[in-house]
């Protein structure tokens, strides 16, 4: 009788804040999601709580977050999203990623009718320039989804190794990312 092949344990476990709205479902199999609670983000890795970290935002709440919440001169009151960013620039790998093409970040609208023509784009360039945290623009959950995964493998991988850069982490995740 022919042995039943056993199922491979996931090799990575992503921790996905309890207060997530809308979480991710269509993850990589080689990856575990457990519920957890976040100080910062909305991703994290199980054991890297405290390194790594990636904001998700829909296209309709980066809006609403840049364009009623976010205060980019360090005189104003900080809102919730500025104190945020605040924390994620001390993480050793921190992220925002919006499901939406850059396209359709470039052509909002605000349904109020305020013209926000590009705004949201230098919204985005002003959150990397200020804080050091980059923004993506995924075009869809399941793409979100891949990226944090990856992107989390890769980190691990370079973070264990000896003698680490954040100059490692950087080469080896642009040279192993690849667009479907």
């Amino acid at each position: 009788m022919p042995r039943k092949p056993k199922a491979k344990k996931p090799a990575l476990t992503i921790i996905e804040d309890t207060r997530e709205q809308t979480p991710l479902t269509d993850w990589p199999e080689s990856v575990a999601v457990e519920n957890g609670t976040l100080h910062t983000g909305d991703y994290s890795i199980k054991g890297w709580e405290n390194c790594f970290t990636v904001e998700r935002k829909s296209l309709a709440d980066f809006a609403g977050t840049m364009m009623g919440g976010y205060e980019a001169h360090s005189e104003k009151p900080k809102k919730r999203f500025n104190r945020e960013l605040e924390r994620m620039r001390h993480y050793d790998l921190a992220a925002v990623i919006v499901t939406a093409t850059a396209a359709e970040v470039l052509d909002f609208r605000h349904h109020c009718g305020l013209d926000a023509h590009g705004a949201l784009w230098g919204f985005a360039l002003s959150v990397f320039a200020t804080y050091g945290v980059p923004v993506f623009f995924m075009n869809d959950e399941r793409t979100a989804a891949r990226w944090i995964a990856d992107l989390a493998r890769h980190y691990v991988a370079v973070r264990t190794k000896k003698n680490f850069t954040k100059a490692d982490l950087s080469a080896k995740v642009l040279a192993d990312w690849a667009f479907d």
